[in-house]
């Protein structure tokens, strides 16, 4: 495959939630709804609902308050959100009124495993946390009111013990620490846990991620919010001795680096067991929570900008074992030298994919290209010696880029390395009209360099929906 599937998924509540109401599910399956001002005539159901779903506006948090103070035995699923959740981004200073504050008393809630918070402050007694399998604090404002210190955070997560899926969102306050600091917690007794998801400034995402010892088997998503320097924004999301934090990078034989519409801007680094970790950067109005992922926004300009900081950062994955590794963007501004200190690092990479963006010309290839004849610093010869299998995608005006990969093959064989066993090429045709024969002539080209050649051209057609990937080009 040409990449691997995104970890993070938006929380999929059993109810779709309304504003100034508040819905329910009973465990006979019946569906109930409230508007926030009788929300007292939910009271008699209480103890048959297995689904919560609150969105009252603030001055109706003390009807809310009054419905959580009745015994719900039965209740699986709660989610609280203000209405700020369902709106855009607005500016908050201090002199906001603050968020909406409940309280979950354990007495109330025995068998509540979901619990889902958006834009209010929810004071939770420790034994609900004991039986809790997804966990999502989101603060959908600008950052200003943060509800939880780190420590109270880590104090959380260490009593979690049930818990799968944790997701944070501008929640955690990290610039408060009492004079101690905060500890560093091992999840490693979370036995249950599959994914952690930190989404925040980056050097928060950084200071959060720092406290965690996170075991390779969970999969970790840590989210810039794009403000200030885009640029360093993936190195600045990095935490502080990474390979004592961040255990799957012990493992990692996998990169991919995207930034385009269909992935967004991201690298992840991803083990045999299909466990990884995400960095993505993102536009501050995308949501987590209830909204899907789109990926397309104003402040991420799909212009090729950030792809070299991406190639850049990659020098943080340098102790891993990586055998394969995956690019996909624009091209045009990454120039050969920087893809060559790039594949200086990975000396044991097997394989490689290239896809350039469909909306260039191809010619940003000719950079990495070039970069995979560089000396190598790691072993004698040229830089991935052991590349076994190399794929490339792109778009074209004519057959020139063919021309380019085989004078790159030909300067690897002066170096002694062994041979490419796998060869395929896509392009996807802008303009060109090419014949079945031209593209046999060309197989045989660079079939006297590879073990195997298989070389496609696509209709412009096809850009529409972006490249076919690799189990479609067999």
């Amino acid at each position: 495959m040409s990449s691997r599937r995104r970890i993070w998924t938006t929380y999929d509540f059993p109810l779709k939630f309304e504003r100034q109401k508040i819905l329910g599910i009973m465990k006979d399956g019946a569906q109930i709804s409230f508007v926030e001002s009788d929300a007292r005539r939910l009271w008699p159901h209480a103890r048959e609902l297995s689904v919560l779903s609150a969105a009252p506006e603030r001055n109706a948090a003390e009807k809310l308050q009054n419905l959580l103070d009745q015994d719900m035995p039965t209740l699986r699923h709660l989610e609280i959100l203000s209405p700020l959740s369902d709106a855009r981004r607005v500016e908050r200073s201090s002199s906001s009124p603050p968020f909406p504050s409940y309280h979950l008393r354990a007495r109330h809630f025995p068998l509540l495993i979901d619990l889902a918070i958006s834009d209010c402050v929810v004071n939770v007694e420790m034994p609900i946390y004991c039986h809790l399998r997804f966990l999502h604090l989101e603060a959908y404002t600008d950052g200003v009111v943060r509800s939880l210190g780190l420590r109270d955070f880590l104090d959380i997560l260490d009593n979690c013990v049930s818990l799968e899926r944790v997701g944070v969102r501008e929640y955690v306050d990290v610039d408060n620490l009492d004079p101690c600091g905060a500890p560093l917690l091992s999840l490693a007794g979370l036995p249950r846990l599959k994914q952690v998801t930190i989404a925040d400034d980056a050097r928060v995402v950084s200071e959060i991620l720092s406290h965690l010892i996170i075991p390779s088997y969970v999969d970790i998503h840590a989210i810039a919010l794009a403000r200030g320097d885009l640029h360093s924004a993936f190195r600045n999301m990095v935490p502080h001795d990474r390979y004592g934090r961040l255990l799957v990078l012990e493992e990692a034989t996998q990169i991919d680096v995207h930034d385009n519409g269909d992935n967004g801007c991201s690298i992840s680094a991803f083990s045999p067991d299909h466990t990884g970790l995400v960095m993505e950067l993102i536009d501050p109005d995308q949501k987590l929570l209830r909204l899907p992922n789109s990926h397309f926004n104003a402040v991420l300009r799909r212009d090729g900008s950030l792809f070299p900081y991406l190639v850049k950062t990659l020098d943080a994955f340098q102790q891993s074992p990586i055998r394969r590794l995956n690019f996909k963007g624009n091209f045009q501004k990454v120039g050969a030298p920087t893809w060559a200190v790039a594949l200086h690092r990975f000396a044991d990479v097997h394989e490689i994919s290239v896809e350039d963006n469909p909306g260039a010309t191809g010619l940003g290839l000719e950079g990495f290209l070039r970069a995979l004849c560089s000396p190598s610093d790691a072993r004698q010869g040229v830089v991935a010696s052991l590349l076994r299998k190399f794929r490339i995608s792109a778009s074209a005006h004519d057959l020139s880029i063919l021309e380019i990969v085989r004078r790159c093959l030909g300067t690897r064989e002066l170096h002694y390395v062994v041979p490419l066993a796998e060869l395929r090429i896509e392009l996807f045709s802008r303009g060109m009209e090419v014949s079945q024969n031209m593209v046999d002539d060309w197989e045989r080209i660079l079939g006297r360099h590879v073990e195997k050649v298989i070389i496609k051209v696509r209709p412009p057609t096809d850009l529409q929906g972006g490249a076919a990937g690799e189990d479609q080009f067999r």
